[in-house]
């Protein structure tokens, strides 16, 4: 890799990192700025992709860091914990036993 290629991947990186920085500054919050950011990102991703700056190993480690740092669990972990969340608050239906004349 010659110096210009590596400033240049380094470069890219330095900015792929402030875009995932500002999305991930939304926390939680689902909103039409941070899907527009989103959206952004994504093709800057595939540009990078295309032009070769960074592959796709790069990419996801980018990724990882950067989720890590925001949310201090990798984005794996945090996908799983979303997915098990529903199955861990079970809904208590005792109050419904009784028939509804009883019911107040």
């Amino acid at each position: 890799m010659s110096f210009e290629s590596a400033y240049k991947k380094n470069k890219y990186v330095d900015k792929a990192r402030e875009k995932l920085r500002e999305i991930y500054s939304f926390g939680e919050r689902k909103t039409t700025t941070r899907s527009k950011l989103h959206d952004q990102l994504e093709g800057y991703f595939k540009a990078g992709l295309l032009l070769g700056i960074v592959s796709e190993d790069d990419v996801g480690i980018i990724v990882d860091e950067e989720h890590h740092l925001a949310f201090g669990t990798s984005l794996k972990e945090r996908r799983i914990k979303e997915k098990l969340t529903p199955l861990a608050t079970a809904t208590n239906w005792k109050k419904f036993d009784p028939p509804t004349v009883h019911r107040r």
